[in-house]
């Protein structure tokens, strides 16, 4: 899925506004820095997929929303929901040094072909 960076910029600054949270803040929760966040408010960078799954669970939105699709702001347990596991394994993921999310990508995708290899 694409995201619609100017959307998903308009969107993302409607729900850091309305959090009244600081780009400091927001980042910590986040785990990005305050410079990332401003960036993704002015549209010079988006986020990717697991970041922006962060932060539509974050805000309690849906993911293709925040993209910026035509489909409901609110996110419906029944539509797209994320697990506490989920949520857990993307903390973690985000927390990972860049080497160490490249060495962790390797490995799921390593996986991922060992299971196409067993059906």
């Amino acid at each position: 899925m694409a995201i619609k960076v100017s959307t998903f910029k308009n969107r993302f600054n409607v729900l850091f506004d309305e959090s009244e949270k600081t780009t400091i803040s927001l980042g910590k929760e986040l785990h990005v820095s305050s410079q990332t966040i401003s960036a993704w408010r002015l549209g010079t960078r988006s986020p990717k997929e697991p970041t922006i799954i962060a932060i539509a669970d974050y805000f309690g939105v849906n993911v293709e929303w925040l993209m910026g699709f035509n489909v409901e702001k609110e996110k419906h347990q029944n539509i797209h929901h994320i697990d506490s596991e989920l949520k857990r394994i993307t903390d973690l993921f985000m927390s990972l040094s860049e080497a160490n999310k490249v060495s962790a990508m390797n490995y799921m995708l390593y996986l991922k072909s060992q299971e196409k290899g067993i059906g």
